[in-house]
């Protein structure tokens, strides 16, 4: 993230949130595979993990503009779901779903 107004939190145990401002569902979804790969690239062990031997993560992507008035709420349960469908296709990956 490069600009003062993209904040990234964590959000769960496993689980962290990035707000990106003024950016369309290409551009998110570029973000999102940029963050993905460089997680890849630090070449982190987990050995615990049954899935695979280094950390990589998953991303669910959702976009809405102001003028689609969607609530915050409608807003995390559609990055949710974006998010388990890339963990049921087998991790590692971005996913964006449309509604």
């Amino acid at each position: 993230m490069r600009r003062a107004s993209d904040f990234a939190a964590r959000y769960g145990g496993e689980e962290f949130a990035v707000i990106l401002p003024k950016i369309n569902r290409d551009e998110a979804i570029n973000m999102a595979e940029k963050i993905r790969l460089k997680v890849a690239e630090l070449n982190i062990s987990h050995a615990a993990s049954k899935v695979a031997n280094h950390v990589s993560i998953s991303l669910g992507i959702t976009t809405v503009s102001v003028q689609q008035g969607i609530s915050p709420v409608d807003l995390i349960k559609a990055a949710d779901a974006a998010l388990y469908k890339a963990k049921e296709n087998g991790r590692n990956q971005v996913v964006s779903l449309r509604k």
